[in-house]
């Protein structure tokens, strides 16, 4: 090698070793352009959910619709094409597969095209095709189920520019045992639903939101079982609106409804249920986060025992008893945290079950994640297990992470697809209309049934707590239950089954500590809830002074209860402001009753009564005792009166008092409860004590009187001389 080769080669030898040493921020960063859109877009707005053959029909039709949209500045011309795939996918995987968009359509035959020209600049146009049944590459009947449908947007030259992916289902007609499937649909309020409520202007089950009313409806559906928060439908929580009668200008009576009486149900969609509403916690409490907080522990008063105190009597079961609903189930539904359930939530929400009412029954709802085979299995076990706890063996149903996320793909928007739990590791990526995810659910269902078609199963898939439904949810659930592979069952139903003869671990491990994971949530023992537990015990104080103590009390309990839901998880500053929100309306109540301010009062008597006006700004009558409290002993309160005051109007105690001695005294005028408790912020008097006048004016009158009897004396024996 000559010597100013070797010299060159060297050279670039050297610059490769040390190139890793040069600072990052000398070499450019890569510039990422984002993708362009295609020239034309496609997307499949309509299909025929199942293409059915029954015994010789002849004429069946795969019916489309799909959007066709022209990006560009110029007309275009071009075609559409449709593909099939000729072989029924066996496994799950194989169907993620196909919605891949990188992925080359593997096994699929051309069955259709049609052209189009002269589409104009930035519109769209609808394209319908109608293919004949005999055209697809449908086999024989044994290949049942979904195929991978492709409906490619080609230009002139016959580029593709865009495509779209579905399935198209074919039910042959062929004999099986269906997958028994049921929807767990939560009806509880999300976070920002809780936050507009908490301005106690309407209650959430006197007024529902809008998206509550759309989740309730789907419960007509057979496949549908609706798991609500019972604040939602319990008699106790129409009395919110008691908290703002009691600063309103009218009068209030605060009269409970009675328990036996007839009870209006939370709204009519209550009476078409198909399956027997469930319960969640009370307030649907986030057990996860109090059990890994170990707060349950601290909190005072215990949001367990009021859990159990509210969930007696007229409060929910009546009320279900009214709806025709005789529930003595509740659902423990841990919302898990990095995919993990901590074990002791479910400790806990046996703990209040308990004590709510010992003959209901626990049923723990759980990823199916945390339950999985010890051994690799051929096919999706059935969702439903036994799992042990620290005291006892509680019926666990387990929901399917990717049927979780297909049910959202279905009937949600994309905003609450995201909030998904516990979502398969392949996100499908394709626009998640109503259509593409409802194909995408019966394709799935379709899958599992194939997989041991003789034996049927149960599977579970539920939507998140925030779900908000697509307008077309409801005619997408009414397809769905048209499929001949799925069978619909209900809660009691499916905890009938046989427990299947899968080896689990049926004891849920205690997570790891992670205080990484608690990174983001204030602690809850501190300040999630020393601020609302002293407001409750504030209002819990103050409703004595009422006739009714608990039109007050009982709603406040519901609304602390609820400040610890399940959507405050990720809402921490909105959770901050609702219980801020609390606070202002609670002290608006609990400061309409004060002592009324008054100017220096004059003592001069030893004994005395001392007035004291306390006014009532709330809309109903309160008992009082009127109490003095001071340090100074020149003055000594005698009695605390007590006093009755009608709504809207003042009254004046008189307070027996002693006066020991001369000054001027700064007095507490307390405003208490029956029973000896502050009820309201404390006002000041400042009262001169004179004791000793009444003994000086005695002495001075009683001198003058002297004097007087003594000059009139001394005057009558000098007109009695002059006279002699």
């Amino acid at each position: 090698m000559s010597k100013p080769r070797y010299y060159l080669v060297t050279f670039v030898a050297l610059i490769c070793l040390f190139m890793p040493a040069l600072p990052l921020h000398a070499l450019p960063a890569p510039k990422i352009e984002p993708k362009p859109a295609p020239d034309i877009s496609v997307n499949i707005i309509r299909m025929t959910p199942i293409l059915s053959a029954n015994a010789g029909q002849e004429d069946a039709f795969l019916d489309l619709r799909v959007t066709l949209s022209n990006n560009t500045q110029r007309s275009m011309n071009g075609r559409i094409s449709v593909s099939m795939q000729t072989r029924t996918p066996v496994l799950r995987s194989a169907l993620e597969k196909w919605m891949n968009p990188a992925s080359a359509p593997s096994s699929a035959r051309q069955v259709t095209t049609q052209d189009f020209t002269s589409l104009s600049p930035e519109t769209s146009v609808n394209i319908d095709l109608s293919i004949p049944a005999s055209q697809l590459p449908l086999g024989s009947r044994d290949s049942w189920g979904p195929r991978g449908i492709a409906v490619d947007a080609l230009d002139e030259f016959g580029v593709v520019l865009d495509s779209a992916r579905s399935f198209m289902l074919w039910d042959s007609g062929v004999d099986f045992s269906p997958s028994k499937m049921m929807f767990f649909i939560p009806v509880t309020p999300t976070a920002q639903e809780l936050l507009d409520a908490s301005t106690l202007e309407t209650s959430l089950n006197v007024k529902p939101s809008t998206r509550l009313l759309d989740l309730t409806r789907l419960g007509s559906n057979p496949l549908v079982t609706l798991a609500i928060n019972p604040t939602l439908i319990s008699d106790s929580q129409n009395r919110v609106q008691a908290l703002t009668q009691l600063t309103s200008t009218e009068v209030s009576t605060l009269s409970p409804p009675p328990e036996d009486g007839p009870a209006t149900p939370w709204f009519p969609a209550l009476d078409s249920l198909a399956h027997p509403l469930e319960l969640l916690p009370l307030g649907d409490v986030d057990l996860q986060r109090l059990s890994s907080e170990r707060a349950h522990a601290r909190l005072a008063p215990s949001l367990l025992d009021d859990w159990g105190t509210l969930t007696q009597g007229h409060t929910v079961n009546t009320q279900l008893t009214n709806l025709g609903i005789a529930n003595k189930k509740r659902l423990i539904w841990p919302v898990p945290k990095d995919n993990q359930v901590n074990p002791d939530s479910l400790n806990l929400g046996l703990k209040a079950l308990k004590q709510a009412d010992s003959a209901s029954k626990a049923v723990a709802l759980l990823p199916a994640e945390l339950l999985p085979p010890k051994k690799q299995l051929t096919y999706t076990p059935s969702s439903t297990a036994a799992i042990n706890t620290a005291s006892e063996q509680v019926s666990a149903v387990l929901t399917d992470a990717s049927l979780d996320l297909s049910l959202s793909q279905s009937l949600t928007t994309s905003d609450a697809v995201g909030a998904t739990r516990g979502t398969a590791e392949s996100v499908i990526t394709h626009d998640a209309t109503s259509v593409a995810g409802r194909q995408w659910f019966l394709a799935q269902s379709a899958v599992l049934t194939r997989e041991l078609p003789a034996i049927s199963r149960v599977y579970v898939a539920s939507l998140p707590r925030d779900a908000k439904l697509l307008p077309e949810a409801e005619m997408t659930l009414n397809q769905l239950a048209q499929a001949r592979w799925l069978q619909a069952i209900s809660l009691d139903q499916a905890l009938e089954e046989p427990v299947p003869d899968v080896k689990r671990d049926e004891t849920l491990k205690t997570p790891e500590e992670d205080t990484s994971s608690r990174a983001p949530y204030p602690s809850l023992s501190d300040e999630f809830w020393s601020q609302p537990i002293a407001l409750h015990d504030e209002i819990q104080t103050f409703s004595s002074i009422l006739e009714d103590p608990q039109a007050l009390s009982l709603p406040a309990r519901f609304l602390i209860t609820q400040f610890g839901a399940v959507a405050w998880r990720d809402a921490i500053p909105q959770h901050l402001d609702s219980i801020e929100k609390f606070k202002e309306h609670s002290q608006a109540i609990t400061k309409a009753v004060v002592a009324q301010p008054s100017s220096t009062i004059n003592v001069i008597d030893s004994s005395a009564k001392m007035p004291v006006g306390v006014s009532n700004n709330l809309s109903v009558p309160i008992n009082i005792l009127v109490n003095l409290e001071t340090e100074d002993l020149r003055l000594q309160p005698k009695e605390s009166p007590a006093l009755t005051i009608p709504a809207h109007s003042a009254k004046t105690a008189q307070v027996a008092i002693k006066a020991v001695g001369s000054g001027d005294v700064r007095v507490d005028v307390q405003v208490l409860s029956p029973l000896g408790q502050t009820v309201s912020t404390p006002s000041s008097i400042s009262v001169r004590v004179r004791a000793d006048w009444e003994t000086s004016g005695t002495a001075v009158l009683g001198g003058a009187v002297l004097l007087f009897l003594i000059v009139g004396l001394i005057r009558n024996i000098r007109r009695g001389r002059r006279s002699s």
